[in-house]
């Protein structure tokens, strides 16, 4: 279950959170880095649990 929307901002899944951040150590990347390449890379999203390409960034560095 995520969090209340009431108090700060909502909680990302875990799996978005999980598989974001096997993307940032298998690529070496930083955090803005590895949002820029999930942002760009179609394969990335879907890897990260979204349904469809976006071109905003799902997530904050």
């Amino acid at each position: 279950m995520l969090f209340s929307e009431e108090m700060g901002t909502p909680a990302k899944p875990f799996r978005m959170a999980l598989t974001a951040l096997i993307i940032k150590e298998k690529l070496g990347t930083s955090d803005l880095k590895t949002v820029e390449q999930i942002k760009e890379n179609p394969y990335l999203q879907y890897f990260i649990g979204l349904s469809s390409y976006s071109n905003e960034a799902s997530l904050d560095p």
